[in-house]
């Protein structure tokens, strides 16, 4: 059995709606619920029944809620979710009520499932770490964009997915390329950068300091994933982590944005980003 492992590790909830076996494996699926809850964990936890369930005649490889992750099939299995590009393809669903599609991110959690999962999937299945637009192609593919997804109409998992951070994670956790980001990555940490940027900003800072000090960390914790983690670079983050403390914020809001953007630009400058 070829499961790819994750850390920390799944829950396993194995149904009995699967084929065994699979003719090939080439694309990684990426879906969303969509289903008629009003949260993220109640999309979660009404999918996993819905899978247990052979009657459902649907199922997915994985399914990962807000803060946990399910295993239902084995990854030498065959999942029920694509019809025909079952035989050839891995599934994950991520918990995300239709509702919501589009109003709200993933969470970072969800993200991190599915980069261990594309990361997995590369090292065994040799999956390609890139996003594909067609079932002719062999990577990782939205059910909107797949020909099957398109004559069903579907929309997930949505517009507002993170292909590029997704990937850039999925190449970190392969430790890929050692010492030097790809593009894709500097994307992303750029990103990340360039909104802690906004969240410092002084007016920002004094009017919304809890707001600013959860959105700071927020996408601190998202960068350290995939910066390379040097002695210098470890200090700018400790920096920035310890001025964008709400208490820390409201006492001077002016020195927390010296501190913090300082920092930004060194991080910049270290990684190739100015």
């Amino acid at each position: 059995m070829s499961n790819v492992t994750f850390t920390p590790p799944l829950d396993l909830l194995m149904t009995p709606a699967f084929d065994p076996g699979r003719a090939s494996t080439d694309l990684l699926f990426m879906h969303s619920t969509d289903g008629p809850s009003n949260s993220q964990q109640a999309d979660y936890q009404s999918t996993l029944t819905c899978f247990s369930n052979v009657a459902f005649q649907a199922s997915s490889h994985l399914v990962a809620g807000p803060d946990k992750a399910t295993r239902m099939v084995n990854d030498d299995d065959t999942s029920w979710g694509e019809t025909y590009d079952n035989k050839r393809s891995l599934a994950i669903e991520l918990a995300m009520p239709a509702s919501l599609l589009d109003v709200i991110d993933f969470t970072d959690f969800q993200y991190h499932v599915a980069a261990q999962y594309a990361a997995g999937a590369y090292k065994i299945f040799g999956i390609p770490i890139k996003r594909v637009l067609t079932e002719t192609e062999r990577g990782i593919i939205g059910h909107r964009d797949s020909e099957q997804g398109k004559s069903w109409g579907k929309v997930d998992p949505g517009i507002r997915f993170r292909y590029d951070y997704l990937i850039a994670l999925a190449n970190a956790y392969l430790n890929l390329p050692s010492g030097e980001l790809t593009d894709a990555q500097k994307a992303v940490v750029l990103d990340d950068l360039n909104v802690m940027w906004g969240f410092s900003n002084l007016d920002v800072l004094t009017a919304h300091p809890d707001d600013a000090s959860r959105c700071l960390r927020e996408r601190l914790i998202a960068a350290k994933l995939i910066l390379p983690q040097t002695a210098s670079i470890i200090q700018h983050q400790d920096t920035i982590w310890g001025f964008s403390d709400s208490a820390t914020i409201k006492a001077d809001p002016s020195a927390a944005q010296k501190a913090i953007r300082e920092r930004i630009v060194a991080i910049k400058g270290e990684v190739g980003l100015n």
